[in-house]
């Protein structure tokens, strides 16, 4: 059965979550083997908790797993998502005075602790099926992304400029303004040399 789900997901190309995550810059490139040893050996852990989690030993291999975790490493968009903390002392708020009271005898210790941060919003990366199916283009029409006042975990895609009837809606992976050899460099990552028209002219 697992094998059956994977196999939408098997078509196309990925590369393996300690293959694919960028290097951090505090990280020197002689070091970069030592690096990615480190993630592999974290997603074996990761898998090791998971499986006994959920009382499977047989779930998938380490392989599927790391491709798994590599999709959404190429794939993902940083969103922000509204405080649940404070949403749950909004509500208490709206209660009825004397249930109010009740709540607030628990809540307040918590609150008082928090102080301000209570409402700071929770910032993290998200996967969105939408946006991880367009193609990419260095000359893009449109552009995904998650503004920081939209607090509902939801994306955007907005034009960058006018769209032809019929004309294929791309985005951009990578830093579309980056020279010629390091745009390729970059989406080799993603297992293609990018011919967009910008990319045809610059290569001339």
């Amino acid at each position: 059965m697992l094998l059956e789900a994977w196999k939408p997901i098997s078509m196309g190309f990925k590369r393996r979550w300690w293959d694919c995550i960028a290097l951090p810059d505090d990280v020197d490139s002689c070091d970069e083997a030592a690096f990615r040893m480190q993630i592999k050996q974290l997603a074996y852990t990761s898998l090791k908790l998971l499986k006994e989690a959920i009382f499977d030993k047989e779930l998938f291999s380490l392989d599927i797993y790391g491709s798994l975790i590599g999709m959404f490493e190429l794939n993902n968009l940083d969103l922000v998502v509204a405080s649940p903390v404070e949403d749950y002392f909004l509500y208490i708020n709206e209660l009825p005075e004397s249930e109010k009271k009740k709540a607030e005898q628990v809540t307040k210790p918590f609150l008082n602790a928090l102080g301000d941060d209570y409402s700071v919003c929770c910032q993290g990366t998200a996967f969105f099926p939408l946006q991880s199916c367009m193609n990419h283009s260095c000359l893009p029409n449109a552009k995904a992304f998650k503004r920081e006042e939209d607090r509902d975990g939801q994306a955007t895609i907005i034009a960058v400029r006018t769209i032809r009837k019929g004309e294929e809606i791309t985005i951009s992976y990578i830093d579309e303004d980056l020279p010629f050899e390091e745009r390729q460099a970059s989406l080799a990552d993603y297992g293609f040399s990018c011919r967009c028209p910008k990319c045809s002219e610059e290569q001339q």
